[in-house]
Parts: C-alpha cells; sequence; structure tokens
C-alpha cells in the first residue's frame, strides 16, 4: 500500500469517548509519509483535543449536518477511515452511502452481529471493512486490541465492586484466570485483599501464589453440577465475586445458579464477566445491576473501558497504527468483513 489519506472520524454511539488514534500515534504515522485527517472535536471526551492533533500535523475537518452530501466530503480524498466502533444508525446509513471504492474502513466494526445490514452495505459501497477486534493474536501482542481492552475491563470490574460493597472486605474469590481475571486479580492483590482464585488449570497455580493469592482448583473431570456445588461452598463467605470463566467458541458455563446465591451472605456483590458468552451467574442480565437470591448484586457492565477513555483511547491507538502499518507492509493481518 501506498501512503495513504487517514481520516479518524468522531464517535457517535452512545456512551463512546474514545477515539481511535491519539497525537503521539498520528505523529509517529505523519512521519512516516501518511497524511492525517480528523473530525471536529473526535479526540476531546477522551481528552485530546483538536489542537494538540493539529500540532501532530493532522488537518481539521468539519461537519456541521448529517446528509449524504455533507459525508462526501468528509471523505474526500480519503483512503483510511479509522475508528473504534461502528457510527450511530442514522449516521451509518448516511456514511454508507457515501463511501467510495477501494477506501479501507478499520475499527470494531460487529461483522457477527444479527439484523443488521452493514456489512453487505460495506460490501456494495466496495470497501474493504477490517474488524480489529476479530484478529487471533497473541494475548501480548500490542494489536489485540481485546486483551488490552480485557485488561482495564478486569481491573474496573474489581474497582466497581468495591464501590458496590458497603462494608470490610474479608475475602475476593476470582473465577477464571484469563485476561479479565489476572487483572481482577492483580488489582485485589494490589490493594492486599484477600483473595482466592478458582482455576482448573494447575498451571496457573505458581503466579496466583506467587502473588500471595490463595487457589481453588477445580476437577476438570467433574460435571457442572459438581463443580457448582465445589464453587458454592467457596462462596458462601465471599464478599466480592469476579467471574469471567469462558471458552472459545463455546457457551459460557453456567457455574453460579440461582441456589448458590441464595447461600452466600448477605450485601455480597458479584460482578459477571462472561454474560457475552451466556454468563456464569443465573439472572445477570447484560449492563444491569440486580438484586437476587440472598440480596445478592448482580452486576454486570459491557463497556468498563469507556469510563477511562484516554487510558483506553492509547491502547486503541497503538492498535490503530500498528494495523495500517501492517497493512502498508502487506501483511496478511486479517481478511476484510
Amino acid at each position: 500500500m501506498n501512503m495513504a489519506n487517514i481520516l479518524i472520524t468522531k464517535e457517535t454511539r452512545a456512551g463512546e469517548s474514545r477515539v481511535a488514534l491519539i497525537p503521539a500515534d498520528v505523529k509517529k504515522l505523519a512521519n512516516k509519509g501518511y497524511k492525517i485527517y480528523i473530525e471536529q472535536n473526535a479526540g476531546t471526551a477522551a481528552g485530546y483535543p483538536d489542537q494538540e492533533y493539529e500540532n501532530a500535523g493532522a488537518e481539521i475537518r468539519y461537519i456541521n449536518q448529517y446528509s449524504v452530501e455533507n459525508f462526501k466530503k468528509l471523505f474526500a480524498n480519503i483512503n483510511i477511515i479509522v475508528r473504534v466502533k461502528r457510527p450511530d444508525t442514522q449516521r451509518e446509513k448516511l456514511e454508507n452511502q457515501a463511501l467510495s471504492q477501494g477506501m479501507i474502513m478499520i475499527g470494531a466494526l460487529d461483522p457477527l452481529e444479527k439484523h443488521s445490514s452493514h456489512i453487505n452495505e460495506y460490501h456494495q459501497a466496495g470497501i474493504h471493512a477490517y474488524s480489529i477486534d476479530q484478529m487471533q493474536l497473541a494475548h501480548d501482542d500490542p494489536m489485540n486490541i481485546l486483551a488490552s481492552m480485557s485488561k482495564i475491563a478486569g481491573r474496573l470490574a474489581l474497582l466497581d465492586a468495591l464501590d458496590k460493597f458497603h462494608s470490610t472486605i474479608k475475602k475476593v474469590v476470582i473465577i477464571g484466570f484469563g485476561i479479565v481475571g489476572y487483572s481482577a486479580f492483580m488489582e485485589a492483590r494490589s490493594k492486599n485483599l484477600p483473595t482466592t482464585v478458582i482455576i482448573n488449570n494447575s498451571n496457573q497455580a505458581n503466579e496466583i501464589t506467587q502473588h500471595g493469592g490463595n487457589i481453588l482448583l477445580l476437577d476438570t473431570n467433574a460435571d457442572l453440577q459438581q463443580q457448582q456445588t465445589v464453587i458454592k461452598q467457596a462462596l458462601s463467605d465471599a464478599d466480592i465475586v469476579i467471574t469471567s470463566a469462558r471458552r472459545a467458541n463455546q457457551p459460557a458455563p453456567l457455574l453460579i445458579p440461582r441456589d448458590t446465591l441464595l447461600h452466600m451472605h448477605k450485601g455480597s456483590v458479584v460482578v459477571d464477566m462472561a454474560l457475552s458468552e451466556g454468563g456464569n451467574v443465573e439472572g445477570s442480565e447484560h449492563d444491569a445491576t440486580r438484586i437476587l437470591g440472598n440480596e445478592i448484586t448482580v452486576t454486570n457492565t459491557s463497556g468498563y473501558p469507556k469510563a477511562v477513555p484516554h487510558e483506553a483511547s492509547q491502547l486503541w491507538s497503538t492498535a490503530s497504527r500498528l494495523f495500517i502499518l501492517s497493512l502498508a507492509e502487506n501483511k496478511n493481518v486479517l481478511r476484510s468483513c
């Protein structure tokens, strides 16, 4: 790919304040010969004002009202559109009529979303859409945006639970030790909270004990009901539970049924971070806090990283920049949507 003109769009989804490229990465791309444009105030909500982008070499573009013609002006001579998420429905419908054949769009573009025609509209417009959250990458690869956001989510899940629990913390239980669980565990230990991690992989034990955590190792040969029984006993005196147990391409196991919630002591807080795969907690709901069982607070927040847009944008921007450079080097990073 030759050097291209890049447009950073303003996010318009409800609650979305992140930005896909921050000024530091704009400068790095500009130094490599890219011409960067940014929609007015695209980074302001994340703490990156227009002036910082201009200082980094970007040019501000303006859109005063939504219309196909105005979006055509916004996209004029643009080769790459980079964003965090798809725009709101009204804007997306108009944008898709203003796209030019051969354009590249980069972001978290929901290629698997049901009941949406946006992927077909991309194809009809002749653009190449890359959903960077769908890449299969190592957890420590800076282009792995899901891993980066999961680290933030795990930490914020623990902090959210602490905010919702109104007494002295005597026991935190972490179920699952993937990226979310690990991040929640490290946040708990940084606060010297007594923490037990429930795992089914003995290889993770050393890392947990080295940081002062306790371990409950599930029998991998046990059926779901047997695992539920073991977890029920472990949660009887838990104050905070962060659960994120899941397996690739499988529904999340129901590890905390209502009977377990009835067995826990009043006022405990359970954060179900596996809800996008079906959930580990019976009765949990997307982006909702409910009182269940023995007056247990069961909560889920899908957008924890949105709460820290400045920090989250730094990680997202690194992934965007590296992806753009990978395309320029003709690396086979990901097939378009």
